[in-house]
């Protein structure tokens, strides 16, 4: 189901209703202050009802990096995503999500896990967040160089 510029969507994963302010390969979605890419399958026009279980029910995100960013309850920021046996482009496309997720639920920091491997996925992360106008700083872990620090 294609989205127009200007639709009100769900984004099902973070459940926050939101604008679509571009439309290309991905849609950019603008949630409050945060503007955030989303494939079609991240968007809903519907909003599902919401329960009285639902407001303190455990949740993983369900997508399809959701085995790969740590689990966390409803309204807690993500702390970590693992991006072991990610190609480069699927490790960004992950990083981005879960970065927004972390921000729109109030994180300060997110361990991104990338691994040694060749090295490909590492450089191309720290590039995707050097580039990052939300990531003020950011640092590979000390004494881990398959890990690094993203800061808000």
């Amino acid at each position: 189901m294609p989205f127009k510029l200007n639709d009100q969507v769900f984004v099902v994963p973070l459940k926050r209703v939101g604008i679509v302010t571009e439309v290309g390969e991905k849609y950019q979605v603008q949630i409050g202050a945060l503007r955030m890419q989303c494939s079609e399958e991240m968007l809903s026009y519907e909003v599902p009802p919401k329960t009285a279980s639902s407001k303190v029910e455990s949740y993983i995100v369900k997508r399809r990096y959701k085995d790969k960013i740590s689990a966390f309850k409803r309204g807690a920021a993500p702390t970590k995503i693992d991006l072991h046996g990610y190609t480069v482009k699927d490790a960004i496309l992950a990083l981005e999500d879960a970065i927004n997720e972390c921000i729109l639920a109030g994180g300060h920091s997110l361990e991104v896990i990338h691994g040694l491997g060749s090295g490909k996925v590492k450089s191309a992360v720290l590039r995707q967040l050097a580039e990052m106008d939300c990531v003020k700083n950011y640092k590979v872990a000390e004494g881990n160089p398959g890990s690094t620090w993203a800061y808000f």
